[in-house]
């Protein structure tokens, strides 16, 4: 579905589109839940709706605020607004068989210049890299007026205040900061102010880690020390002898006797993780631990590293007490309010663990990772029995788990509505059997393929790969 000509044709469809809408329901509700507008301006259209108004009105008036761009198009005329609303089919269609431009194009050059153009609602700037990475309060995005702000404030100016959430409110051309950060094309900027420390089972963190395995691979594209600096990275892949880990330099300056290195199964201060290789006797940290083949000490001596004094009172030295859990969502790689797993390092949103751990009252917290270790049946199964398996209890836990593991890949971003579906599906018992459930996947999964970004499809593929690779093993299939 390619978008018509710009901001004219936009113009001259808003009406037309708001006399064609005759109730709220599904028009307003799938914009709001695909972020399209905020809650408040669902809200506020709603209130319009039921006032002497009218709801023509207050569609109109709710149109006027959006930026129409390749993903307001296709949710406007979405197959399910389609068929509730008879009278927007003969717009789609003239606008389907009309002027029609290209369509944006998200070339990897423009998102590895130093500026960025950006939006938010209304609100359209320009966003400086540089001034990014010093920090979330610096004032890092510039509009057509030469007024400054930072993501927050221009968060607010594009009226998504409310959301609370910059990274994904604003956007460069149709994505989000959000994953331009994962991407690597924007360095995730450190907070200017400290968190509040660790609540019950519930952590509030500080920075956004990436992934173990995803360090790892860049740190092939790292030569050496005075190239990490210029990458950034906030965690080092490092190893002694064998042993390999991830060392995180917010960690790292509270002193190496804090839990600073990351392990697959576990976070250890940087002289248990000398301690682990047995070859090594009366080791130092500083020597021993290397960095693609350079001690540790290097990135200390060039500044790479560093460490606070004793009396240091910063959040990173006595602001938090670092726990052996991560810093951020498993699933989201976003900071807050955490489930800490109490059998391995992996932390949670509530919302985003599979299933929702929110509501949990229990003491001890053992994530879904960890509960289907035990799980693995060594008999091997046919994959046609396998699909007709009741969803009982440890069949909707391997299922729980297939879809957990979904959910921490990158395609999440793109099929966020339909996971979403699954997930309450699984969670409110509506499925069956296991067939059903991997149907629903497997659908979710060609749904995007159609799309016409090369990247993307990509994308899926991979995770498609992967879902079938993990459902096989999972439920043993020969």
């Amino acid at each position: 579905m390619s978008i018509p000509a710009g901001d004219d044709i936009w113009k001259k469809v808003k009406l037309s589109i708001s006399c064609a809408i005759n109730k709220t329901f599904p028009f307003l509700h799938g914009l709001r839940d695909n972020e399209i507008i905020s809650q408040e301006d669902f809200e506020k259209c709603e209130r319009e709706a039921n006032s002497n108004r009218g709801i023509n009105e207050a569609i109109y008036n709710m149109l006027r605020g959006l930026e129409f761009n390749e993903l307001t198009y296709r949710k406007l005329f979405c197959k399910e607004n389609l068929d509730a609303y008879q009278d927007l089919q003969p717009i789609y269609k003239s606008l389907k068989n009309g002027k029609r431009v290209q369509k944006e194009k998200h070339q990897i050059l423009d998102f590895q210049s130093d500026e960025l153009n950006v939006s938010c609602g209304k609100a359209k700037g320009v966003l400086y890299k540089k001034k990014l990475a010093a920090g979330v309060s610096q004032k890092c995005i510039r509009d057509d007026g030469g007024n400054w702000y930072t993501p927050i404030e221009f968060e607010r100016k594009g009226g998504r205040g409310s959301q609370k959430n910059w990274r994904k409110s604003i956007h460069c051309n149709r994505f989000q900061l959000k994953t331009l950060i994962e991407k690597g094309y924007l360095l995730n900027p450190p907070r200017s102010s400290p968190m509040k420390n660790k609540i019950s089972r519930l952590c509030l963190r500080k920075k956004k880690v990436t992934e173990f395995s995803q360090l790892w691979s860049q740190a092939g594209l790292v030569g050496n020390a005075s190239e990490l600096t210029q990458f950034q990275l906030p965690g080092i892949p490092v190893q002694c002898g064998a042993v390999k880990g991830v060392l995180y330099k917010h960690r790292f300056v509270a002193g190496p006797l804090k839990k600073c290195i990351r392990m697959e199964e576990r976070w250890c201060t940087a002289k248990e993780f000398v301690e682990i290789n047995d070859k090594i006797t009366n080791g130092s940290y500083n020597k021993d631990i290397h960095f693609n083949e350079g001690p540790l000490q290097n990135l200390i001596e060039d500044g790479t590293l560093k460490t606070h004094s004793n009396d240091c009172s910063c959040y990173n030295c006595k602001g938090i007490k670092w726990t052996e859990n991560d810093d951020t969502c498993e699933v989201c790689k976003e900071d807050g309010f955490l489930m800490c797993c109490d059998s391995c390092p992996r932390s949670f949103h509530g919302v985003c663990h599979v299933p929702d751990a929110s509501i949990t009252k229990s003491k001890k917290w053992i994530c879904t990772f960890c509960k289907i270790e035990s799980q693995f049946s060594e008999k091997s199964s046919n994959q046609r029995d396998v699909l007709g398996y009741q969803m009982v209890p440890r069949h909707r836990l391997k299922c729980e788990f297939l879809l957990l593991k979904v959910c921490c890949q990158d395609a999440r971003d793109f099929a966020k509505d339909p996971i979403k579906r699954i997930k309450e599906k699984l969670q409110k018992k509506l499925y069956q059997n296991v067939g059903d459930f991997i149907y629903d996947v497997q659908q979710t999964f060609s749904n995007f393929q159609i799309t016409q970004d090369e990247k993307i499809r990509e994308m899926i593929q991979k995770s498609q790969d992967e879902f079938e690779k993990n459902f096989k093993e999972v439920f043993s299939i020969k």
